[in-house]
């Protein structure tokens, strides 16, 4: 029996683990009392190195590990690596001499850490600052490096040579730069580097910072020392580099930085100048004066400072007025469309009514189905293209709005009954031609119901004209929609019915009032019972039985379809176990689909959870649907369809023949049944039975099968059988039933020919 072998530790994790330990151990000896000078200088100078070969390690490590920060975390390892050699030579010439060697070449190395791990995070900036706000980032940059010049100014030693004086201008000016390039993206771009690994990056930056302007200071003073704790801080900056690299992989945003960032970028620009003026009151050459009449220098930064906080108080005034009117803009006009809001609008009516004026309620028929089926991106195209033809079909001086996702209203001033019909009608032939809203796709169809009320005579305030409107709306939907209907009191008690009837619709599957009546589909070759056809009933306890003729379109135009569709699916579903549990392990289960409920991305998902939570075969489900609901975007249909038959599941094309009459779309779109509609069965009395017999030859020759709807006489069967029809359903054989019954039906008999 062989031993497993001890899990492997993460590599990245034992370099930081030895990353920390030798930063702690740098920290410990720099506080360590008694120590030579030669112990200290031999000691204080090696201690530098293993840091940050080990941050270099680590960032070489990350940029193998994750591609898209290649370039950053390559040229945060080549900074180090440069800062490494630099140290290298600082060592080699300072145990060689008894100053200290500054300035050398060793510091032209020590000079190229922070441009490289700039550059490395300017690679991944995402977004530029946006150009109404560059002038407020330049103040607020100018302000920074100002403040910061007038630190370097007052610590700075006085050069003697031009190497000293190169290396003395070099040092500012990096950390000039570093500063700058840590404002622009960590403090003004926060959220491109949010992470924690880019914040790590910004502690070494600043650790840098601190540590160049504090090492000027005492060098200039003559105090600096190798091997004290001022060393801690370039240590510091190597462990925080090695921890970014080590946090390379996660990408988690910090928010609690945003916020910070969001602060420090309101104050960052006044705690420069607080610093910089407190350095000049503070400034030990002189007082306000010198005696020959000259300003101090920094006396003189802080007098610019004020200046510029000043511009700066004054664009930031003018930035927040922008603001506010861009917030009033958006508040009194809908952003996608460029029309009135709801509330504007409201105050604008409120206005008008002073005067005679027509008010148009626009509702879109089906913009919930293009939505769901086609997309949001297309159906903001068409609420675009909708207001575009608002706007052209209306005269100048109409007020325009969208109150709601599919809802408009218009406004006509002076207009009288005959006038103001005559403008709705050229509105509603405006809105229902076609929406040729893509080249990849058939133009969308959808129509209006225009309400239309006048004002003072029916109404003398906003609100009760905007609800006549509604009334009128929902009177033109009742009556078949893409109507236009004026606003009639009679009738206001017909639209409050229908408006009950949403109500109690929505709440009626919560409530048990919904079931499903079976129809039977007979195989007219066998004369058995093969299959039943599912339909939606409903049952109100206040309303009653309400025919589907009823509730089925009002379904749709609320969007309940889908939750309903889906309620059924499940209950037919469950009967289909029901009945193979008794037997009738023959019988297939038919399940009408909307076209809103089959262009739902998850819609195969959910067919499949229902099939394995009541453990029916796929083979046993046949969805129905109609030729409209297929061929609106024919490449997502044929990729659904395909993923229900992978399953097993049968395709029914429903009511064929009475949308696109197209015998093409049979090839184009996989389907296994093809339902005739009834009017082709009812017209072979007059007519002949050329045109069914040419529908079943053409499917038979495709491989599908043919079922005929609405068979409702002995010679329909007959003459359908004769054709060779597959199978038929109607009122002669069987009316729908409910599932007890049709259980007892298929106990007694289940042949019906």
């Amino acid at each position: 029996m062989t031993t497993p072998a001890p899990p492997r530790r993460h590599p990245d994790r034992l370099l930081l683990a030895a990353l920390l330990a030798v930063a702690i151990a740098e920290l410990i000896f720099t506080h360590l009392p008694g120590r030579t000078d030669t112990l200290r200088s031999v000691v204080g100078n090696l201690a530098f190195l293993p840091p940050y070969l080990l941050g270099a390690t680590l960032a070489l490590r990350a940029a193998r590990r994750v591609p898209t920060q290649r370039h950053l975390w390559a040229a945060v390892a080549t900074g180090q690596l440069l800062w490494t050699a630099g140290q290298v030579l600082y060592t080699s010439q300072h145990l060689n001499r008894t100053a200290q060697p500054f300035p050398s070449i060793a510091d032209l190395f020590f000079l190229l850490l922070a441009p490289c791990v700039l550059i490395g995070l300017l690679t991944q900036q995402r977004r530029p600052i946006p150009t109404a706000q560059r002038p407020l980032f330049l103040l607020d940059l100018i302000i920074c490096l100002a403040a910061f010049a007038a630190v370097s100014w007052s610590v700075s030693s006085a050069p003697t040579t031009p190497f000293e004086l190169a290396i003395a201008v070099a040092y500012p000016i990096a950390d000039l730069a570093t500063l700058a390039t840590l404002f622009s993206l960590i403090v003004w771009r926060p959220r491109d580097f949010a992470s924690p690994s880019t914040l790590a990056l910004t502690l070494g930056l600043l650790s840098l910072l601190t540590v160049d302007v504090l090492y000027q200071r005492q060098i200039a003073w003559g105090a600096y020392n190798i091997g004290f704790p001022l060393d801690n801080l370039w240590v510091l900056a190597s462990v925080c580099f090695g921890l970014a690299a080590a946090l390379a992989t996660r990408q988690t945003t910090l928010h609690a930085w945003l916020r910070a960032a969001a602060v420090l970028r309101l104050a960052l620009p006044y705690l420069g100048l607080s610093g910089a003026v407190l350095l000049a009151l503070t400034s030990p050459q002189l007082n306000l004066m010198r005696a020959h009449g000259h300003m101090d220098t920094p006396l003189l930064i802080a007098v610019l400072l004020l200046l510029l906080s000043g511009a700066r108080q004054l664009l930031t005034q003018l930035e927040s007025r922008r603001l506010h009117r861009q917030l009033r803009q958006r508040e009194q006009y809908d952003a996608l469309t460029g029309l009135l809001s709801r509330t504007h609008f409201t105050h604008v009516l409120h206005g008008a009514l002073r005067r005679p004026l027509a008010l148009l309620l626009v509702d879109l028929d089906g913009f919930r189905r293009v939505n769901d089926t086609l997309g949001h991106p297309t159906g903001d195209a068409l609420l675009q293209e909708t207001a575009r033809r608002l706007r052209r079909a209306t005269p100048p001086d109409a007020t325009l709005a969208r109150l709601s996702a599919d809802e408009f209203a218009v406004i006509l001033p002076h207009e009288t009954a005959a006038t103001a019909g005559r403008a709705a009608h050229r509105v509603l032939n405006a809105l229902n031609e076609p929406y040729p809203l893509d080249q990849d796709t058939a133009p969308v169809r959808v129509t209006a119901s225009i309400g239309l009320t006048l004002c003072p005579d029916e109404a003398v305030d906003a609100t009760s004209a905007l609800r006549n409107a509604e009334f009128a709306v929902q009177d033109a939907k009742r009556h078949g929609r893409q109507q236009l209907r004026a606003y009639n009191p009679a009738r206001q008690a017909d639209v409050t019915a229908h408006q009950r009837l949403e109500t109690h619709l929505e709440r009626a599957a919560d409530r048990g009032e919904l079931h499903l009546a079976y129809q039977p589909i007979v195989d007219l070759g066998s004369g058995r019972i093969v299959a039943a056809e599912a339909l939606l009933r409903w049952t109100s306890a206040d309303l009653g039985r309400v025919p589907p003729t009823q509730f089925i379109p009002v379904a749709e135009e609320r969007g309940l379809i889908g939750d309903l569709g889906l309620w059924a699916l499940n209950a037919a579903i469950r009967q289909a176990r029901a009945w193979r549990d008794q037997g009738h392990t023959h019988l297939r289960v038919n399940v009408n689909v909307s076209p809103l409920q089959f262009g739902h991305g998850d819609f195969v998902q959910h067919v499949q959870r229902a099939l394995d939570q009541h453990g029916v075969p796929p083979a046993a489900l046949a969805l129905e649907l109609t030729e409209g609901a297929l061929i609106r975007d024919v490449h997502a249909s044929n990729d659904t369809l395909r993923r229900l038959r992978a399953l097993g599941v049968c395709i029914a094309l429903d009511d064929f023949g009475t949308g696109y009459s197209s015998l093409s779309y049979l090839q184009a779109l996989p389907v296994d049944d093809v339902k005739l509609d009834k009017s082709f069965v009812s017209a072979m009395t007059q007519s002949g039975p050329a045109l069914v017999e040419a529908i079943v030859r053409v499917a038979h020759h495709l491989g599908l099968s043919v079922v005929a709807e609405g068979v409702e006489t002995p010679t329909h069967r007959d003459d359908l059988r004769a054709l060779g029809t597959d199978r038929a359903q109607g009122f002669l054989f069987a009316r729908p039933l409910d599932a007890e019954d049709l259980t007892a039906r298929l106990a007694v008999t289940p042949a019906l020919l």
